[in-house]
This record gives C-alpha cells, sequence and structure tokens, in this order.
C-alpha cells in the first residue's frame, strides 16, 4: 500500500499542468442568450442532467426545465408537480407552455380532480406572467372565473386550447374576451344525453371574440356535437384573417360552413393545413374552385373531399377519416396516384383482413400508389392475428423510406405481447426506427408501447441493433403496468429467434 501511495507524499518538485477552470464557471462566462440557445437544442433529460451539476447552472437552467409543464389529471405525477410548483412561486414566471389533460390510466376522471387542478392553477395564474400557450384538454368543462384569471394576469398569452364536453356556453363567459390570440381552439365532445326539443344559440360572442382577433394563424373549431343552434357562425366565414395558416373546421347537415366554407377557403390564399371534419359519415364533399388554395400541404377528411381538392399533387400530408377504407375503395386508388410528393399518411380498415377483387390486400394497392411515404399510421376496427400482421408487414416492405409506423387496433387477450408484433414488423422492415402500438378495447381502455430502434452501422449499412421501449396502459383485469426497457436485436434476425428472448 505504501508504495502505491508513496508518490502522492514525494517533497521533490513536480511540474503540474495549467489549472483548469471549473465547467461550470467557463459555462456561465458564456453571454445568457447563446447558452440558452444551446439548451433549446438539447432533450430535456440532458437539460436536467446538465442543471444536477451546480447550482449556477441549476439557476440558468430552471426557465428550460420549466418552460413547459404537462398536467395529466388523476396522476400521481400531476398531483406532484402541483405541489412542488405551489411551494414555489418563482417557478411560475418560467412556464410558459401549460398542457392539461386527462390521464387515462385513471380512467373515469372523477370533475373534483379536474376542478383541483383548475383551482391549482386560478392560485398560480397571478405568476403565470411569461404563459403564452394554454391548453385544457377535459372531461368536464373549466370553471369560468379561470379564464377571467388567465386574461387579467397572462398578458403573453397567445395561444389558446379548450376541449370539454360543453352543452351550453355562457354568452358573457370570459373565454370570448381574449385579445391578441395567434392560435385558438373550441372542440366541443360527444356526450351520451339527449338534445333540449329547442337547441340554444351559439352565443355570438364567439365570433365577435374571434373577428377582434385579426393576426390569428391557426384556428380550429369543432362544435357540432354541442346542442347550440349553429347558424350565429355565418358571420365568421364573412371575415379574413390575413395569416391565416392552418384552420379546421367540423360540419353537420345544417352548418353554415357548408354553403360558405368555399368562399371562406377563396379569400384565404396562405392556408397550409386544412381539415374539415363530417360530424356524420355521410356528410357529402365541400366543392371549391379549382384557384383555391394554392399553398395546401396537408389535409384531413374524407376520400371523396380529397377527390374534389384542387392542386391535390402538392399535398405531402394526408389524414383520411373515412371509418373503413375497403368501403371505398375505387375513390381511394384513384385519389392517391396524383400524389406523388405524399410523405405522411393515415388510415383506418373496419377489418385487417382486406383483399380486393383480384386477391391483392388493398394495404399493398395503397402503399404501390405512395412509394415516397416516411410516416404511416393505420388504424384497424378489429383484433389482428399472427398471420394477418405478418402479411402487413410484407406489404410494408415496398416503402423504401418507411422510417415512422404507428398501427392501433382492437386488444384480444390471446394477441400475445406487442414486443412479439414489434418483432414481426422488423423482420421485412429494417429501415424502421420509431413504431408505436396502441391496443383498444370496447372498455374504452387502451395499452401502448413506444420502440425506437437503435442502428448500428456495418460494412456502410444501417442494420437495426437495439429496441429502446416503452409500455404502459391497464392491464386486462385490475391496476396498470409500465415498463421501460431495452432490447438486444442483433445475434437473432429470425422472429422465432426474437420471440425466444422477450422480457416480460
Amino acid at each position: 500500500m505504501s508504495k502505491r501511495i508513496s508518490g502522492l507524499w514525494s517533497s521533490k518538485p513536480r511540474d503540474f499542468p495549467a489549472p483548469i477552470v471549473e465547467p461550470s464557471r467557463a459555462v456561465t462566462v458564456l453571454p445568457m442568450d447563446v447558452f440558452r440557445e444551446i439548451a433549446d437544442h438539447l432533450p430535456k433529460l440532458d437539460v436536467l442532467a446538465l442543471s444536477s451539476c451546480s447550482t449556477e447552472l441549476r439557476t440558468l437552467l430552471l426557465p428550460e426545465i420549466y418552460a413547459a409543464v404537462s398536467l395529466l389529471c388523476g396522476s400521481k405525477a400531476c398531483s406532484s408537480k402541483i405541489e412542488i410548483l405551489s411551494r414555489s412561486p418563482k417557478l411560475w414566471g418560467c412556464i410558459r407552455k401549460l398542457d392539461i389533460g386527462p390521464d387515462w390510466l385513471s380512467w373515469p376522471i372523477e370533475a373534483s380532480i379536474e376542478f383541483e387542478v383548475a383551482s391549482a392553477i386560478e392560485r398560480m395564474s397571478s405568476g403565470l406572467t411569461n404563459l403564452e400557450t394554454f391548453t385544457w384538454c377535459g372531461i368536464h368543462p373549466l370553471p369560468d372565473n379561470i379564464w377571467g384569471a388567465l386574461r387579467k394576469s397572462c398578458p403573453m398569452l397567445r395561444s389558446l386550447s379548450y376541449t370539454a364536453q360543453i352543452r351550453e356556453f355562457e354568452p358573457e363567459s370570459q373565454l370570448f374576451k381574449f385579445r391578441n390570440l395567434l392560435e385558438f381552439t373550441l372542440w366541443v365532445k360527444d356526450k351520451a344525453e339527449a338534445a333540449p326539443l329547442v337547441p340554444p344559440n351559439l352565443p355570438p360572442q364567439l365570433c365577435d371574440m374571434l373577428l377582434d382577433n385579426p393576426n390569428l394563424q391557426h384556428l380550429n373549431l369543432r362544435l357540432c356535437a354541442s346542442h347550440n343552434n349553429l347558424a350565429s357562425l355565418s358571420r365568421l366565414f364573412q371575415g379574413t384573417w390575413e395569416n391565416l395558416s392552418s384552420f379546421l373546421i367540423e360540419i353537420c347537415t345544417d352548418h353554415p360552413a357548408r354553403s360558405e366554407l368555399a368562399a371562406f377557403l377563396a379569400a384565404h390564399p396562405k392556408i397550409t393545413s386544412l381539415s374539415i371534419f363530417p360530424h356524420l359519415p355521410d356528410t357529402s364533399p365541400v366543392r371549391l374552385d379549382v384557384e383555391t388554395l394554392p399553398n395546401l400541404a396537408a389535409f384531413t377528411g374524407i376520400s371523396q373531399q380529397v377527390y374534389a381538392l384542387p392542386h391535390v399533387s402538392s399535398l405531402r400530408e394526408l389524414v383520411l377519416l373515412d371509418s373503413d377504407i375497403a368501403r371505398d375503395v375505387p375513390v381511394v386508388l384513384a385519389v392517391l396516384p396524383p400524389l406523388m410528393f405524399l410523405t405522411s399518411l393515415t388510415i383506418s380498415f373496419g377489418n385487417a383482413d382486406n383483399t380486393n377483387g383480384t386477391g391483392s390486400s388493398i394495404l399493398s394497392n395503397i402503399v404501390v400508389a405512395c412509394p415516397s411515404l416516411e410516416s404511416l399510421e393505420i388504424t384497424y376496427n378489429s383484433p389482428c392475428t399472427v398471420k394477418q400482421f405478418k402479411a402487413i408487414s410484407r406489404d410494408l416492405h415496398q416503402l423504401p423510406f418507411l422510417h415512422t409506423l404507428k398501427i392501433t387496433k382492437i386488444y384480444r387477450i390471446t394477441d400475445g405481447t406487442m414486443l412479439s408484433t414489434v418483432l414481426l414488423l422488423l423482420e421485412h422492415n429494417p429501415g424502421l426506427r420509431c413504431i408505436r402500438l396502441v391496443w383498444v378495447t370496447t372498455k374504452e381502455w387502451k395499452q401502448s408501447g413506444n420502440y425506437t430502434v437503435i442502428p448500428l452501422t456495418v460494412n456502410s449499412v444501417e442494420v437495426p441493433d437495439v429496441l429502446e421501449a416503452k409500455e404502459y396502459g391497464p392491464r386486462a383485469l385490475a391496476g396498470s403496468f409500465k415498463r421501460d426497457f431495452r432490447y438486444a436485436l442483433r445475434g437473432g434476425d429470425k422472429v422465432s429467434k426474437g420471440l425466444a428472448r422477450i422480457r416480460r
């Protein structure tokens, strides 16, 4: 032992290197704007790790750590976050984006739980002076005093999103008194409740508020599920917003948009993203002039509406709202070939076993028509067997640029694990980098799995090496689960070998 450490106690002078500046001191020498710009490009986990290096770094990074706060009503994390924020009023001024939504793992969400979160927001509102974006996606309506507190204390608020089961709007609600907004979303969710014999009129204050925000860039309205008469919306379609680039509207049989939407869209040539949600499946498409929407790049709607769109060849993103593409195969296959630059597609099937008259699968015909797809989302309103997943995997092999895939299907207890499905998909599609699976049941709950493929370069070719997985959701009988793990893909490129290594 003495021989090992004797050199440390030697009195002989030694040449030592120049002193090294402490990392935290070196970083704080940087201008504040440069340092925060660096932090903006880091993942949130890296920002948290960096902030733990010293007190100075934590003080500098607090505005970045708490810039975006998400609260899931009903979860333990939500209660912890509210407690931390309640004890530290100095953090309120750091929040620039505040998102509130339900925790599906805690379903059903009681009204008292959402009210507690709303009360906490009201207490913090006086310190939310830098809040720019506020989103409330709840089951129950938000008390009007919360809107009043936000309007009074948040002068920087520019983006407002409100989703709830609202039946009647209060004409004098503080929600209709916001100004200087750049983005506004109002979505009324469906509720199993009988409509009144005489539907109340939609308050004209909603149109007044929107027309008094001339700088709107994003406008989203889904109001058909409310029991209000929507005739007062006619005045909205006579307005113009010079910078409007994204527009979402839900239309129904007696909606004013059916007759006035075409002229409205023609007056807004800067729109690049358009969503037309039919409240009923048989809602007919809106006919548009050939000069309308010259810059459209993303569209959400039914396949018949896509067929009626001008400049359809410029679309990059397409979300088809048809509940079952198989019912409108001729229309869909006629729409897709002109979409040469389409990179993102979302579609739904009623059944996973879809074949056309020639015996080939409809999915195969679709992917052949869209060879440039990079992102694909498929929903099956039925269970999928292992055999069907193998067929899906083979069909997707025809997409050489596909790197992001999401599949939603009905859950069945004999389906096996989500990880086994991912291995099936990777067998024929090694270029996939992001996979998300959602298993849904008729009980409203769902299991989700997010998988990231980490590649390894071998002989100048990238091959899947490691799978980073995050799985969560309620169990079939009771309780919930959450799993984070890494799964080695090398050494068994065949599914049969991979299934033997699945870790429960």
